[in-house]
Order: C-alpha cells, then structure tokens, then sequence
C-alpha cells in the first residue's frame, strides 16, 4: 500500500535497476516515485493527471529546495485505472526511466553521491502490486 518505502542499503549505484508495478486509481489525481538521500529527494518522478496536457514531472529536492523541473517527454504512457511498470536504471551519469517496456527520459543526477541515495518511497493515487531492486 502507499506511501511505500524500502530501504536501498547499498544505496543506488551503476547498474542498478529498479522496478515499481502497480495500477493507477481510477481517480488518481497524480503519484510519485521518489529516490531519497537522507531528507533530499535525488531523484522525483511525478507523473499528473489533474494537468493538461497530462505530465510527468521530474526534479530533485536538494536542502530543502526544489530544482528546476523537467517536464520534457515524448509520450505520458500513464492510463487512470490502468497497470503501469516503471523501470529504472541507474548509470553513472543518469537515471534511465522507462514506463510499460518504453524508453521515456533519462534524468541527470543533480546528487552525484550514488551511495548516500539509501531509500525508495511511492507515493499518490496508486495501488502497487510489486517492488523489485537488482
């Protein structure tokens, strides 16, 4: 159930590949993936609904202030009352995110310290079904 959070205790790292499965509430007004070092979020997925067109938002929270947002992609693979599969990968540069086996974005890290990133929190108006490390 949401909000989720599992510890990444090796924190993330080059290779590392993250999966969240689950399905978009029929009245989900938005959700959010979020990649968390200590209080910063390094890494903030916000795929919304409630804008138009629908978007999905990415930004970090570094010392308790957002970044500049990036709203950039090709496509909002996201459906209320639909499943989704997220997948992200980590390399040492980016973060890679694809949504139901579709390339999306890649996110640069705007927190380079890969091991301090030691926690994955899911948030917003889904119901996960499976949350997957490797």
């Amino acid at each position: 159930s949401v909000p989720y959070e599992q510890l990444l205790p090796s924190g993330v790292y080059d290779g590392l590949l993250i999966t969240v499965q689950g399905v978009v509430n029929p009245d989900a007004e938005l959700f959010a993936i979020n990649l968390h070092r200590n209080e910063d979020i390094a890494l903030h997925i916000n795929p919304r609904f409630n804008e138009s067109p629908a978007v999905i938002v990415r930004n970090s929270l570094i010392d308790n202030t957002w970044g500049t947002e990036e709203r950039d992609c090709p496509t909002f693979p996201f459906a209320q009352g639909q499943p989704f599969d997220v997948q992200i990968l980590c390399t040492t540069d980016a973060f890679k995110v694809s949504a139901n086996n579709t390339y999306l974005l890649e996110y640069n890290h705007r927190i380079p310290e890969l091991s301090e990133i030691g926690r994955l929190s899911v948030l917003g108006g889904v119901t996960l079904q499976y949350v997957n490390t490797v």
